[in-house]
C-alpha cells in the first residue's frame, strides 16, 4: 500500500504544482523517484515532527497543497498539539499520511505501534479520515484523498497488503467495499485487517449454510450516517473487528449512534484490540491471533454468537 501511495502521490504532483512532500526523515528508497521528478517540491524535516507540522500549516497558508509523510505514532502522537492547533484550528488544507497502521511495525514493539491514532484525529474537529486496506482500495479513494479539503489523515499500513476487491463494489455514500451477497448479518471492518475480515468471511460461507456481507470502510470520518442507519436497520447481526482500541473506533461511533435509538432483535457486537501495550516481541500475524482478529479467531467469535448450520 506505500508504494501505491507514492504512485498516486507522484500522478497528483504533475497535475498540481503547488504539492510539496515533507517527511520525517524516512522514506529513504521509497520516494527517489519523485525527488528525481520534483527536486524542488520534496522536503526532509528531519526527526522534528512538531516543527514539521507546523511548516506545513504556513504552506496550506500560502496557498501549498503540504503532504506530510511519517511513521504513525510520530506523526499523530508526538506531534498532536501542532496538528490540533496550527492545522485543525485553522482549517489548514494538509494531507497527513501516516505509515504503519495497528501493528504494521510489529517487532518493532508498542512505540511503532499505532492502535490510538484513529481515536486522536477523530477528536479534532473537521479532520477527514481515510483508512484504506489494500492497494487497489488507495487508489479507487486516491481522488477524494487528495483533494484535501481541510485537513484530512490517512493511515496506512506498512508494504505487502493483499487486494481483496474481486467481486466488491464500492459505495460511495458509505465510504467503503462491501463484499458478499445481500445478508442480515454484516462485518464492519477498515484498514489492513479487512482482508483477514474477508478471509474469515469467505470461509464461514463455505462452512455454513449462513450468508455475511462485509463493509470495508475506508471514509472512516467523517462516518456516514447512511452506513450506519442501513446497519440499524438491515442488520440482524452486525459485527465489528478493528485493529486499534475501542475509544475512537466505529465499533464505539456505532453504539453511540446505536444506543439513541436501539432496535431490540439487533445483535451488536466486536472485537478490537485490548487496551494495553504489547510488548512481546511477535509478528503481526501471532499478534492479531492473540488479539482475536485472525481468521480463524474471527470465525469462533461468529460462531460463539450466532446460530448456523454446518454443511453436510
Amino acid at each position: 500500500m506505500r508504494n501505491r501511495f507514492v504512485a498516486e502521490l507522484e500522478k497528483r504532483a504533475e497535475e498540481n504544482e503547488k504539492l510539496i512532500l515533507l517527511v520525517g526523515d524516512i522514506g529513504f528508497g521509497v520516494f527517489e523517484n519523485y525527488k528525481s521528478q520534483f527536486p524542488d517540491r520534496y522536503i526532509n524535516m528531519g526527526i522534528a515532527e512538531q516543527n514539521m507540522i507546523s511548516v506545513a500549516s504556513g504552506l496550506a497558508k500560502e496557498g501549498y497543497t503540504p503532504v506530510v509523510y511519517t511513521i504513525i505514532p510520530f506523526l499523530t502522537m508526538r506531534a498532536f498539539e501542532q496538528i490540533r492547533v496550527d492545522i485543525g484550528m485553522h482549517a489548514r488544507n494538509v494531507l497527513l499520511v501516516g505509515v504503519g497502521g495497528g501493528f504494521s511495525y510489529d517487532i518493532l514493539g508498542p512505540t511503532h505501534h499505532a492502535l490510538e491514532d484513529v481515536a486522536l484525529m477523530r477528536s479534532v474537529p473537521g479532520m477527514t479520515i481515510f483508512t484504506p486496506g489494500s492497494p487497489d482500495q488507495l487508489s479507487k479513494c486516491a481522488s477524494e484523498i487528495f483533494q484535501v479539503d481541510g485537513p484530512t489523515y490517512v493511515r496506512l499500513g506498512k508494504n505487502g497488503e493483499k487486494n481483496m476487491e474481486e467481486g466488491s463494489d464500492f459505495d460511495s455514500n458509505f465510504g467503503a467495499f462491501t463484499h458478499g451477497s445481500d445478508s442480515s448479518i454484516f462485518f464492519v471492518s477498515h484498514g489492513p485487517l479487512s482482508y483477514e475480515v474477508e478471509t474469515a468471511r469467505k470461509a464461514i460461507s463455505i462452512k455454513s449454510d449462513l450468508q455475511v456481507k462485509h463493509i470495508s470502510v475506508v471514509r472512516n470520518e467523517p462516518v456516514s450516517a447512511s452506513l450506519f442507519e442501513y446497519l440499524k436497520k438491515s442488520g440482524k447481526e452486525v459485527y465489528f473487528f478493528e485493529e486499534n482500541y475501542f475509544p475512537g473506533s466505529l465499533y464505539s461511533e456505532y453504539c453511540r449512534y446505536y444506543a439513541q435509538e436501539p432496535t431490540s432483535n439487533t445483535l451488536v457486537s466486536g472485537v478490537v484490540v485490548d487496551k494495553k501495550f504489547y510488548s512481546r516481541v511477535a509478528s503481526r500475524p501471532e499478534i492479531l491471533d492473540e488479539m482475536g482478529l485472525s481468521p480463524e479467531k474471527i470465525e469462533d467469535f461468529f460462531y460463539s454468537r450466532t446460530e448456523f448450520m454446518v454443511k453436510e
